[in-house]
């Protein structure tokens, strides 16, 4: 992330890989996304931001890609500790009517400069 003023722009990179049994057997599925995020500090400790990219879903049977936007709030609770809550929407490329949204909660540790 870069700081102007009470300006942030950023990029960010995630990948998800998730394998799980049930009854009929084991399925596991690996998502990756490339977003570009832009906010303002509403206050010197939060962050209000949005973000758009591009995500690919890979699991038994599809390969996909589609674009993903959303936003949230990133609060810093330390120097290095961050609290994150994040929503996100996905079309994919393969499935146009059916858009997968997401929250999600994370925890940040920035590495010291």
């Amino acid at each position: 992330d870069v700081q102007i003023n009470r300006i942030v722009l950023g990029v960010l990179a995630d990948a998800i890989f998730d394998h799980h049994n049930n009854y009929v057997g084991g399925t596991s599925s690996k998502e990756f996304l490339v977003a570009a995020r832009a906010g303002v500090l509403v206050t010197n400790d939060a962050l209000l931001f949005g973000l758009a990219g591009e995500r690919w879903l890979q699991t038994t049977g599809l390969n996909t890609q589609g674009i993903s936007v959303g936003g949230g709030l990133e609060v810093a609770m330390t120097k290095h500790w961050r609290a994150s809550l994040e929503y996100n929407r996905t079309t994919y490329d393969a499935l146009p009517g059916m858009p997968e949204q997401s929250v999600l909660a994370r925890v940040i540790f920035a590495l010291p400069r």
